[in-house]
C-alpha cells in the first residue's frame, strides 16, 4: 500500500545532485542545488543533465546564486514532467499525479 517500484529514469530523477561549495564554505552556507559559482566572472550559473543525454549544460551566469537555482529549479522541473508524461500509462495514476506536485528544493 506504501511503495512502488519506479522505472528507473523516474527515479533517478528524484536523486539530487551534489552540492557545491564555494571557497571557505561549509555545508552551512553551501550554494543551493545545481550551482556553481564562476571566480573568473564572479557569477553564478547551475549546471543540469537533462534525462537520456549524455553529458551536463551550462544554464546561463547570474549575479545571485538565488537567480542561478530559480533557473535551475525551472529546467529540473521541466524535465521531470517531460519524463513522467512518458510513463503515465506505465505507472499508476496517483503516483503520476504525486510527480506533477514535485517541487525541486534549494538545499
Amino acid at each position: 500500500d506504501f511503495c512502488c517500484i519506479l522505472p528507473k529514469k523516474l527515479n533517478a530523477l528524484l536523486s539530487n545532485s551534489k552540492k557545491r561549495n564555494e571557497d571557505g564554505q561549509i555545508p552551512e552556507n553551501s550554494l543551493p542545488l545545481g550551482v556553481r559559482y564562476n571566480s573568473k566572472t564572479n557569477k553564478y550559473h547551475a549546471k543540469i543533465q537533462f534525462a537520456g543525454t549524455e553529458r551536463p549544460i551550462s544554464l546561463s551566469e547570474w549575479d545571485s546564486a538565488e537567480e542561478a537555482f530559480a533557473e535551475y529549479k525551472m529546467m529540473k522541473q521541466a524535465d521531470l514532467l517531460l519524463v513522467v508524461a512518458k510513463y503515465k500509462e506505465r505507472i499508476p495514476d496517483y503516483i503520476y499525479k504525486k510527480f506533477l506536485t514535485v517541487e525541486v528544493k534549494p538545499y
